[in-house]
This record gives C-alpha cells, sequence and structure tokens, in this order.
C-alpha cells in the first residue's frame, strides 16, 4: 500500500496514512468525491469505471480500511 510500484511506466502512489501520501489528510468525503467525480491521472491505470458502480458504504470500507495500514514511506523508484 507504500506504492513505489512500476505499471508500464506508472508508479503507483502510496495509500497508507503516512504524511506524503497521496491521501494524507483527506476526510472520508472527500475520498468517496475522488471516485465519484472519477478524477484520475491521465496516465493512471486505475479501472475508474469499475468503482462508480461502488456504493458509499464500499468507499466508506475502503476509506475506513486504508486508515488501519501501517503509515509507510513509498519506496524510492529507480527508472
Amino acid at each position: 500500500m507504500s506504492g513505489g510500484n512500476d505499471i508500464k511506466g506508472f508508479i503507483t502512489p502510496n495509500l497508507t496514512p503516512h504524511p506524503d501520501s497521496r491521501v494524507y489528510g483527506w476526510t472520508e468525503d472527500q475520498f468517496i468525491n475522488s471516485f465519484r467525480q472519477k478524477k484520475s491521472i491521465k496516465e493512471s491505470p486505475m479501472p475508474w469505471s469499475s468503482f462508480k458502480l461502488m456504493t458509499d458504504d464500499e468507499l466508506k470500507a475502503i476509506y475506513k480500511y486504508l486508515q488501519t495500514v501501517p503509515a509507510e514511506v513509498m519506496p524510492k523508484v529507480e527508472k
């Protein structure tokens, strides 16, 4: 969950509650809204169309789970 994986040139983000992560400090509403607005990074392989069918309760469960993951620093990625 700390990111740093290279998927066809896209480096996955850190999703742990570490201060340097992409989602650090997001509220539950901000997390859900990011899925509802279908925000994505152009190069991201994130399957946004699959997630748009999720209910708010399902997205809340993912948010709550991510809050339980130990905070980690994203590993250094060498290109």
